[in-house]
C-alpha cells in the first residue's frame, strides 16, 4: 500500500479526518473517496469543466473550498500512513457507508495509525433517535408529511440509486455523472449499516479501544475541539440526528 507522510497542524499535533467530504480542513490530513478530492489536484481542468458547463458553479465553488492537501482514498483498502502517526482521528458520517464485515478492518487501521493515548472521534446517524422520531410520527394522526419524512430518514439512503448531487444537474450533466462517477452505491453514498450507542460501542471495544464514551457535538477530549467547527453548522448549532462517540487507544 502507498504510504503518505502526514502534515502537522500549527500546534504540532497530527490530525486525521477520514471521509472528510465538505469538512476537510487545511490543518488536518484529509482522506475522502469523492471525485472532488481528485479534481482538487487539477484546478485548470476543473475550471475548463466549469466554463463548458459540465461542472456547475455550485460544484466548482465546493471544489475550490477544499484544501489542496486532500487525498482521494478508499478506506476499505486500509489507511495509507505509518503506525502511530496521529494524535487524533475524526470521522463523520462515514462508518455507516462501509459494509458491516469491513468495519473491523477499517477500525483496526485507525487503531494502528493512532498514537497511544490518542483520541478517536466517530460521528454517525443515530439509529436510536431516528427510530424514536418514526415512532413519534405514528402517534400524530393526520401528520402524513412528518411520517413520510421519518420513513425517509430510515430507508432513503439505503435504497438510493442515483447520487444526491446528480439529481439536481441538467440532463446532459446527469448522463455524464452516471457514466463517469456511477451510481450512489458505487460512489459510496448508500448506507450499509446503522449504529446506535450500543453497537457502536461494541465495535470500538472489539477494535481494542478503551474509555469509550458518548458525547455531545460541542464536547470532546480533543483539546481545542470547538475551534475546528466540525460537528456544528455555520451558526454554531449541532447537526441534527447524529451520534457522537469518542474512544482512546490504550497507552
Amino acid at each position: 500500500m502507498r504510504r503518505f507522510r502526514p502534515i502537522a497542524a500549527p500546534d504540532g499535533r497530527f490530525l486525521l479526518n477520514i471521509g472528510s467530504g465538505n469538512l476537510a480542513r487545511p490543518d488536518w490530513n484529509n482522506l475522502d473517496l469523492s471525485i472532488y478530492a481528485e479534481l482538487r489536484k487539477h484546478m485548470l481542468l476543473s475550471r475548463i469543466l466549469n466554463i463548458i458547463g459540465i461542472l456547475s458553479d455550485e460544484r466548482y465553488d465546493k471544489l475550490t473550498s477544499l484544501p489542496s492537501t486532500i487525498i482521494r482514498w478508499d478506506v476499505i483498502k486500509g489507511l495509507p500512513y505509518e503506525d502511530q502517526s496521529f494524535d487524533v482521528i475524526y470521522s463523520s458520517h462515514m462508518l455507516e457507508h462501509i459494509d458491516r464485515d469491513r468495519v473491523p478492518f477499517v477500525l483496526g487501521h485507525a487503531y494502528r495509525v493512532l498514537k497511544p493515548g490518542g483520541v478517536l472521534r466517530i460521528v454517525v446517524p443515530d439509529l436510536e433517535l431516528i427510530i424514536q422520531e418514526y415512532m413519534a410520527s405514528l402517534e400524530m394522526p393526520g401528520s402524513t408529511e412528518q411520517h413520510e419524512e421519518a420513513i425517509d430518514q430510515l430507508f432513503e439512503q439505503m435504497v438510493r440509486r442515483e447520487g444526491a448531487g446528480t439529481r439536481n444537474q441538467r440532463f446532459p450533466v446527469r448522463l455524464i455523472d452516471r457514466y463517469l462517477i456511477g451510481s450512489a452505491s458505487k460512489r459510496g453514498e448508500t448506507h450499509r449499516w446503522m449504529y446506535d450507542r450500543i453497537n457502536l460501542c461494541s465495535v470500538l471495544e472489539k477494535a481494542g479501544f478503551v474509555e469509550i464514551e458518548q458525547t455531545a457535538f460541542d464536547q470532546s477530549r480533543i483539546p481545542g475541539w470547538n475551534s475546528f467547527c466540525l460537528d456544528c453548522n455555520e451558526d454554531g448549532n449541532m447537526h441534527e440526528g447524529s451520534l457522537y462517540m469518542e474512544a482512546i487507544k490504550p497507552s
